[in-house]
């Protein structure tokens, strides 16, 4: 059986980087999810492949030849070992056979421990899910299925460790984890993500600039939201709306963009004659 390729799952040079993986990952992962009618084969594929080659020490591993596409470890004294366990028999019962001698003659008493590898898998959530928190069943790239509590205000590209549902250890070793990846959809298209923070960009006119007034602009979870503009407020000034941001502890900042109507005659004649009397100069501040 041809070994899988991490590689050639995410269409990727060896040469390219990491931002190229990120992006090439949650491209190939929302066009083969599940829920949108993908290959649940190739979606868990492509998850595997995106957990070696973003981590930077599993890729070393995997580049040198130290590791499969699985995260098993390729060791010389592995292969000796399942020709020797052929060759000479195994340990059995109470009693030492004569194989399990030489078993230990060739090997020693005790063969080292080796914990499994981790596995992963990509959860998408609609922001509003995100916010509130939810449990989910997810199906793992090793055919297990556990119930995920994702807890509230998760954040995008967040990571959720659950201990001991990896692939199984060999020799003794502990089992590897299951790590979880949090992508959070449905953000408004009007809004950017700053670090923890949410910015809305507003527009509005140069009129409710300077007088002030009230605008009703989506949350980040898509519900209606009223936003007072103060009267004279700049073009680039930031409203802070605390606790609406990734967490109860972030914020939402609207940001103010005043926009002219480049056709508008009568403002162009009032300003002609607002400037003639104008006294105040930014400039000199």
């Amino acid at each position: 059986m041809i070994e899988k390729n991490p590689y050639t799952i995410l269409r990727l040079k060896s040469t390219d980087n990491q931002e190229s993986i990120k992006q090439s990952f949650k491209k190939l992962a929302k066009e083969n999810h599940p829920d949108n009618g993908g290959n649940e084969e190739y979606f868990k594929d492509v998850n595997r492949a995106y957990q070696i080659l973003s981590d930077p020490k599993e890729k070393e591993k995997y580049d040198k030849g130290f590791i499969d596409f699985y995260g098993n470890k390729k060791i010389g004294a592995s292969h000796s070992a399942d020709y020797a366990k052929k060759a000479y028999g195994k340990h059995k019962g109470g009693g030492h056979t004569q194989g399990s001698k030489k078993w230990r003659d060739i090997f020693g008493e005790h063969q080292k421990a080796l914990n499994g590898a981790d596995v992963s898998v990509t959860v998408y959530l609609d922001i509003k899910i995100a916010k509130e928190g939810c449990n989910r069943i997810v199906s793992l790239p090793n055919g297990k299925k556990i119930n995920v509590k994702v807890p509230p205000h998760a954040k995008d590209g967040q990571q959720l460790r659950v201990k001991g549902m990896g692939s199984a250890g060999k020799f003794g070793g502990e089992p590897g984890d299951a790590i979880i990846h949090i992508y959070v959809t449905g953000l408004p298209k009007e809004y950017i993500s700053e670090n923890d923070n949410y910015v809305y960009i507003l527009k509005v006119t140069i009129d409710e600039a300077i007088l002030g007034t009230k605008i009703e602009v989506p949350s980040p979870t898509g519900s209606p939201l009223m936003i007072t503009i103060p009267p004279m407020t700049n073009n680039g000034n930031r409203l802070r709306l605390k606790g609406l941001g990734k967490t109860s502890k972030d914020s939402l900042f609207v940001e103010i963009k005043v926009v002219y109507d480049k056709n508008d005659k009568d403002l162009i004649k009032y300003m002609e004659k607002y400037s003639k009397k104008r006294k105040f100069n930014p400039r000199e501040l």
